[in-house]
């Protein structure tokens, strides 16, 4: 199931991530627009907030693939 396009339930699915393991790659699927608190947020902002809580992580951007509706955004865990 793909998140309906709210930063709130990609954060969730963030913090549903399981231990992790040097390598170990992660995909996040992420809609063109997305909403915060009900609100249009910019992408460069939404970003952000999503690459901070992954970095928490310790999984870092490795690229992303344009999809319909949004990209899919490639992780691997670093730490």
């Amino acid at each position: 199931m793909r998140p309906s396009g709210t930063i709130e339930e990609l954060l969730a699915e963030i913090g549903k991530l399981p231990g992790h393991t040097v390598g170990q790659r992660w995909d996040l699927w992420v809609p063109g627009a997305l909403r915060l608190r009900g609100e249009r947020v910019r992408e460069d902002i939404a970003n952000a907030i999503l690459l901070d809580a992954l970095l928490t992580k310790g999984f870092y951007p490795d690229g992303f693939t344009e999809g319909d509706g949004g990209r899919t955004y490639h992780f691997v865990c670093q730490e």
